[in-house]
């Protein structure tokens, strides 16, 4: 996987999320321990107007425990190596407000 090339440790599937509203789920790939997550959108209803929505109402819930979601698209996907560069300087990001 890219990302662990990288030296990013990221987690496929392992990890279960209960959100406020009372929901499990589990992410795509996640660094559980800085409540950070990648979603990978890539099924069509993800791009419907419903799915988007039921998405952004799963990452404010996220939000609300501290987690940060980065969300793929399709379109992420066939920019591949732009797309790693992006998500390795959100997790620097992220690792670097975490640890402050």
């Amino acid at each position: 996987m890219a990302l662990r090339e990288r030296g990013i440790a990221v987690e496929a599937q392992h990890w279960l999320l209960r959100l406020p509203n009372g929901t499990d789920i589990r992410i795509d790939l996640s660094i559980p321990s800085l409540r950070w997550a990648i979603e990978i959108d890539v099924h069509a209803d993800h791009l419907l107007l419903e799915g988007t929505a039921k998405d952004k109402q799963r990452d404010r819930q996220c939000h609300q425990i501290g987690w940060q979601v980065e969300r793929v698209t399709p379109y992420d996907l066939a920019a591949f190596g732009d797309l790693i560069d992006e998500l390795e300087i959100l997790y620097q990001a992220r690792h670097a407000s975490i640890s402050a």
